[in-house]
């Protein structure tokens, strides 16, 4: 794709040079120059753009001659218009279509090449020698041929919805073709029918004095060829440049070829490609005119863009009677070389019609081309003034720096890291970002600490029969994500580490409520482990979108919508709960805080506990005197530990004897049906009966030794070899 988007950048350059030759021919008293060659201000480009497009319609109307819309049918056409109160759009319509019908055969003759022959005849006698004589022969061949009629019919009509205002175009081109064998040269096209919806602008612009401006003070103009403006002219010329390529294209407007014999006729693509090269396109000149000795530069003069429309219709003029000559002279040839078969379907006014569509078609290219012209230089002057081209991560870093300037420290947006820890002056025991994928650097937040009191709960329920009751600080995140020159905004993770010797739970899901969080994904890190949560973000519509799209629909329908909007909004705030292990351990086991903070064997056993063999908390828990110190509490929680760890090493033990009788049980049952099969083949073995499994061993090494000597001593009998 940059490849093509370079080549077309190259072709419109070479236009633009061309077209600047030109306008120098044109405007004498002009100094034109291309906007990169002269200093000017940002407004000029804009006053450029315009001329470009005025003189592009401008052009656009004088080529939509050629398919029947002259001044005086434009009138007509918009007469017709006026008619009516309220007057559909006025529609262009191709039809186009052909036959081909038997018409007789016929014999004639066909010369070849002419062939000479050399002959020598000897005398004898007194003086005998030899004579030469050359001969011309000619070959002619009587061939019979068959000739064939071929007619295509081009219709343009012009419509107000189903009633036909006028017939534009309505040319019927013939032709006789000749072929050795009695098939058809071609079978019949499809008859093709295409369609310009609007073409109310041809009708209702005025021929000479085509009026254009850019809207400067919308807020939607961002630059003079990123427009609404720019856009709808650039729209209507595409539309019918699409027309006028189906007008021309070999297969739907015309027919695939006009001539039969390849070199006996005219090629028509390079008649109207040479036609077509002298044209002058005023609509490819974005240029300003240098004042002499002022050192400023200026658009164009109303004045000067008629004598570049004046210049460009002498160019038309010239470019049509070439190639009318060409094709009258074509035909001629032709005709003198087969008279009733000269199978050459092009006339003049086929060539005519030809020639506007491909006009039509390159008007449009080439405004299209100057405007983007324009916006490649805004691109590239930027570029030049920053030193660098702009990516996404050069916005952020800009978005950053403004909104350091724009807020106060205390509402600066930071980097959403926290720290998990028990208090201020504990040492944490992980962290939780939200990071971008990209770079694994954390996005910067609005954040702000939310104080509900003591006495609020957030409600998290597990199952249908347990909810759980969390307290303790609360912080609210707005995250603004960006996009910058269409990339999406970059994809999110949340990654959370734990210390080693630490744990906590991770709870990930949404807030329903004011008081209530519906978790949908938990996980205990723990121990140095590092979680990344790939963030998938599907972004709502906008209340503006929302409210245009709903538009059109039914009163059911939008109740619908709006309810599950409400829905959507009510369940789209996502929510991240973090429990710490610890203090939950401690309060479950009747422990004062911070009496686990050290025993970190005890804290790793009772975590196996809890989570590998699903112990109830009730069996460790303390039990005694509330009064009592902490060492004793945890002494105690150390003895319960110790019985549960006494039994489960019991029962370890137990199972593992278990599977020891088992696998020598099996090992014995293989050892008895391995002695099974061998008492069978203990006559192809050599055992003698009543022998044992280690005497049946024996006979398989003995066997085996006495192989392998009888192998050794064929392979030294054969001299040498063996390996």
């Amino acid at each position: 794709m940059a490849y093509l988007h370079q080549y077309h950048t190259m072709e419109f350059n070479q236009r633009l040079q061309k077209a600047l030759e030109a306008t120098r021919v044109a405007l004498k008293d002009a100094k034109c120059v291309a906007l990169a060659d002269a200093p000017h201000a940002y407004q000029d480009k804009f006053s450029a753009a315009e001329v470009a497009a005025r003189l592009g319609l401008a052009s656009s109307l004088a080529f939509a001659e050629f398919l029947g819309i002259d001044a005086a049918t434009a009138a007509t056409l918009a007469a017709s218009a006026d008619a009516k109160k309220e007057p559909e759009k006025l529609a262009l319509q191709l039809d186009a279509g052909g036959t081909t019908t038997y018409v007789e055969a016929r014999t004639r003759d066909v010369k070849g090449p002419t062939v000479k022959v050399e002959t020598e005849r000897k005398t004898s006698g007194l003086f005998g020698g030899s004579a030469k004589k050359e001969t011309e022969t000619t070959v002619t061949t009587t061939v019979t041929e068959h000739l064939w009629k071929r007619t295509w019919r081009v219709r343009i009509r012009a419509f107000r919805g189903d009633v036909e205002v006028a017939t534009l175009v309505d040319h019927e081109l013939k032709t006789v073709e000749a072929t050795r064998t009695k098939d058809a040269p071609r079978t019949d096209a499809t008859p093709v029918t295409r369609r310009l919806a609007d073409a109310d602008w041809l009708a209702s612009l005025p021929r000479s004095g085509v009026q254009f401006s850019i809207d400067r003070a919308d807020d939607k103009t961002r630059t003079p060829r990123r427009n609404a403006d720019v856009d709808e002219v650039l729209q209507r010329l595409l539309d019918l440049s699409r027309f006028a390529n189906a007008v021309s294209r070999g297969g739907i407007g015309m027919p695939p070829d006009f001539s039969a014999r390849g070199q006996s006729t005219p090629n028509v693509a390079r008649l109207v490609n040479t036609a077509r090269g002298g044209v002058f396109q005023p609509a490819a000149c974005v240029v300003l005119d240098e004042k002499d000795g002022e050192g400023v530069a200026s658009a164009l003069t109303v004045a000067d863009e008629a004598a570049l429309l004046k210049h460009c219709a002498t160019t038309v003029a010239e470019g049509l009677a070439g190639l009318e000559q060409a094709v009258d002279a074509a035909r001629a040839t032709a005709s003198a070389k087969d008279a009733a078969a000269p199978s050459v379907l092009l006339d003049a006014a086929a060539a005519r019609l030809l020639f506007g569509c491909i006009l039509l078609e390159d008007a449009h290219r080439d405004l299209n081309g100057a405007l983007d012209h324009l916006e490649a230089q805004l691109y590239a002057q930027l570029r030049d003034a920053v030193g660098k081209e702009l990516q996404p991560a050069d916005f952020d870093a800009y978005m950053r720096v403004h909104e350091r300037r724009l807020y106060r420290p205390c509402y600066r947006p930071k980097a959403l890291s926290y720290a998990i820890r028990r208090d201020p002056r504990a040492f944490p025991d992980g962290s939780l970002s939200l990071e971008s994928l990209g770079d694994r650097a954390p996005v910067h937040a609005l954040s702000r600490r939310l104080d509900f009191g003591d006495d609020r709960a957030l409600k998290v329920p597990v199952g249908a029969a347990t909810v759980l009751e969390c307290r303790g600080e609360t912080y609210a995140h707005c995250y603004v994500a960006r996009t910058f020159a269409g990339a999406r905004p970059a994809p999110l993770a949340l990654v959370a580490t734990a210390r080693q010797f630490s744990s906590f739970i991770l709870v990930l899901g949404t807030l329903s409520a004011a008081d209530e969080f519906e978790p949908a994904h938990a996980i205990v890190v723990k121990n140095k482990d590092e979680v990344l949560v790939p963030l998938g973000l599907d972004p709502l519509p906008a209340p503006k979108a929302f409210r245009d799209a709903i538009e059109s629909l039914s009163e059911e329908q939008q109740t619908f919508c709006k309810a599950f909007r409400q829905m959507q909004l009510a369940s789209s705030l996502f929510g991240i709960l973090v429990v710490q292990v610890k203090p939950q351990v401690e309060a479950v086991l009747n422990l004062p805080p911070g009496a686990l903070t050290k025993e970190i064997q005890l804290t790793a056993d009772l975590m196996d506990y809890f989570l590998k063999y699903h112990v109830p908390t009730d069996l460790l828990s303390y039990d005694g005197d509330a009064a009592a110190a902490a060492d004793e509490k945890v002494a105690a929680v150390r003895d319960h530990a110790a019985k549960i760890k006494a039994t489960i090493d019991e029962a370890q033990k137990r199972d593992i004897e278990e599977k020891k009788r088992q696998a020598a049980a099996a090992v014995l049952d293989s050892v008895a049906a391995y002695e099974e099969d061998d008492n069978d083949e203990e006559e192809c073995w050599g055992a003698t009966p009543g022998g044992d499994a280690n005497d049946m061993l024996e006979s398989i090494s003995t066997a085996g030794a006495a192989f392998g000597a009888t192998s050794m001593k064929r392979g030294g009998g054969g001299g040498g070899g063996g390996g």
